[in-house]
């Protein structure tokens, strides 16, 4: 962390806006000192994602309440999540799944678990009809999809990199 950057009246910068500016002056004589400290520069990707965060969460994740969302039904957390901005389907049932570890919610939208899902059940339809009535009441275990799909693809890499027939 670095030092704590405090300005006030005896900062020149802020004597300077003083001058020139009669109605920001009063605003800062009310405000009185500010201080902040800048971020730590190793880590500016992270600080980067959290502002991010932090300004699509700004209109609407003040009203949120995350403690009364294990006290709420899936469809009322989805339909709370997915008013902010920048948080869809994928990432509500994600946060079920993961934060609220609800039992029953299948993220439809996942690329991977629907690469595993055609490859297991050798099938094109991937409707939400056609996984509901295979996985009804255990939908979470979509990570079995997932992972399925990754073991066989890492199996096919390392087969096709490591056969007889390939060199070093």
């Amino acid at each position: 962390m670095g030092n704590v950057i405090k300005l006030d009246m005896e900062t020149p910068a802020v004597q300077y806006l003083c001058k020139r500016d009669k109605w920001l002056a009063k605003v800062i004589s009310m405000v009185g000192a500010i201080s902040y400290t800048p971020h730590d520069k190793s880590d500016t990707y992270s600080f980067l994602v959290h502002k991010v965060i932090e300004q699509m969460l700004s209109d609407r994740g003040g009203d949120l309440d995350f403690g009364k969302m294990h006290e709420m039904t899936d469809e009322e957390v989805l339909y709370e999540l997915t008013k902010l901005h920048g948080i869809g389907n994928w990432t509500a049932k994600m946060y079920l799944i993961f934060v609220l570890d609800r039992p029953d919610v299948l993220p439809y939208e996942d690329i991977a678990f629907l690469q595993g899902y055609k490859w297991v059940y050798k099938t094109d339809d991937v409707s939400s009809e056609s996984i509901k009535k295979k996985w009804a009441q255990c939908k979470t275990l979509w990570d079995f999809g997932f992972r399925t799909y990754d073991a066989r693809l890492k199996s096919m890499i390392f087969k096709n990199r490591y056969s007889s027939s390939a060199t070093p």
